[in-house]
């Protein structure tokens, strides 16, 4: 008798224990659920993904638009023969004179110097070619310079307003002596 109580007592506590334990799991997925509609976590979580999808579209259509076609015979890069180019540098005067003043800003404007006159072809053009390259050119130059001078400035300034607040940090916080 007293064997049959304590097996039934301990059936009583193992299906108690079971029963709590499956009360506390659904109770838990409830509030997992409330605690999410209330800080938005499923509407953020299902707006991340459609952030990757998009992010992972435009990649591939970015990488579809911008593959550059290398011939490894003539070395053909940005719409010109780089052979061809190489070429007319090194034979006329004339294009060799426009490519060493563009030479100073660097190989981009060489190779916008290169793409515009190989699609014009015609040295009547050298003048306006060189104008034009060497203006955008010297913008450029002089609006990088002047981001360059701005950022400077906006590190000056942050350094000294963290300057001005260790000073002020120092002096709120010293112990009277």
């Amino acid at each position: 008798m007293a064997n049959n109580n304590l097996d039934t007592l301990i059936s009583q506590i193992i299906s108690g224990g079971l029963i709590a334990l499956v009360i506390g799991i659904i109770v838990f997925l409830i509030c997992r659920e409330i605690v999410c509609w209330y800080f938005k976590i499923n509407k953020n979580i299902a707006l991340l993904y459609e952030i990757k999808n998009l992010l992972a579209a435009i990649n591939n259509s970015l990488i579809k638009t911008s593959t550059i076609s290398v011939n490894s015979s003539t070395d053909t890069i940005a719409g010109f023969d780089r052979a061809q180019w190489n070429a007319l540098i090194q034979y006329d005067k004339d294009i060799a004179i426009v490519a060493e003043k563009l030479a100073p800003f660097g190989d981009k404007w060489m190779d916008e110097f290169a793409s515009s006159y190989m699609a014009l072809n015609d040295k009547a053009y050298l003048p306006q070619i060189e104008q034009k390259l060497i203006a955008a050119a010297r913008a450029e130059a002089e609006e990088n310079e002047r981001q360059r001078i701005k950022a400077a400035e906006e590190q000056s300034a942050a350094a000294e307003e963290q300057s001005e607040f260790n000073q002020w940090k120092s002096s709120r916080w010293a112990r009277p002596k």
